[in-house]
Formats: structure tokens, C-alpha cells, sequence
């Protein structure tokens, strides 16, 4: 049986999924022109794991919120399932994971939060989401 968070959650990442597929279709991100003039074809569809919807991470209670809020304006280069993801990203996170944020580095951590910080893209309240999660893996304060 689906909540009503889960519900608001199963479609925060079908909007998220569609924004990405019509991106690629119109060879543009987010908005932005793309750097490359290759052409692009939409993904068929992103499956994340059951996880990414499900119930929060054992370990870090904000992780499948944070992901479903990532995929948007990370997802592009940081989901596996997609021609345009990019083997650097990947080397950070991958989305397409579960855990998707396992091996970040602290270092990488404070990159997710100052790359979130810094968009305009990304709403407040999405951006403190981010924050939870940050503090919760860097130094454990889950709260």
C-alpha cells in the first residue's frame, strides 16, 4: 500500500525521469545548451532500484529522498542507465545504485553540497534535504 509521501515521492521521480528523457530528446540539459553538437536519443525509460522509492536507507534515513531529488539535475551524467552519464560522475555516485552514495569520499560529500548549494535549479527545502544527508554521512548527525 502506497502513502501519501510515497505517492508524492513515485512522482517527484517520474516528473524527474521525464525532465531527463525530453532533455536528451532536444539535445539540451536542464535548459543549457549542450557543449557537444553529437545528437542524443531519449532514454527509454530510468529504472532505479526498488530501494530508490521504498523505505529510507538503514544507514542514512535522508539517501532515497536525496536520490529521488538528485535525479533531475544530476542524473544526466550520474545515472548508469543513461548514454549521457559520464565515467567520472559514475566514479563519484551513481543513481542507478542502491546505496547510490556508497564510497563517497568526505571530500566528495562537501562537492555534493556546495554543487546543490550553488544551483538554481534546486528549490530551499530540497537543498537542506541535502544538507541532512550530508552531515548524516560525513559525521553521523542524523537528525
Amino acid at each position: 500500500m502506497t502513502t501519501g509521501s510515497g505517492t508524492t515521492r513515485a512522482l517527484r521521480v517520474a516528473a524527474s525521469i521525464l525532465t531527463l528523457a525530453l532533455a536528451a530528446s532536444c539535445g539540451t540539459r536542464l535548459g543549457r545548451p549542450e557543449a557537444s553538437a553529437e545528437p542524443r536519443t531519449a532514454p527509454a525509460a530510468v529504472a532505479l532500484p526498488p530501494a530508490a522509492s521504498a523505505a529510507a536507507s538503514p544507514v542514512n534515513p535522508f539517501a532515497a529522498e536525496v536520490r529521488d531529488l538528485l535525479v533531475a539535475p544530476c542524473g544526466s551524467c550520474h545515472l548508469s542507465t543513461l548514454e549521457t552519464s559520464k565515467p567520472a560522475a559514475l566514479a563519484v555516485f551513481d543513481l542507478a545504485l542502491d546505496p547510490w552514495f556508497v564510497g563517497m569520499t568526505a571530500e566528495q560529500l562537501e562537492g555534493l553540497q556546495r554543487r546543490v548549494s550553488g544551483s538554481d535549479t534546486i528549490d530551499e527545502d530540497a537543498k537542506a534535504i541535502v544538507g541532512r544527508f550530508v552531515r548524516c554521512e560525513a559525521d553521523g548527525g542524523c537528525r
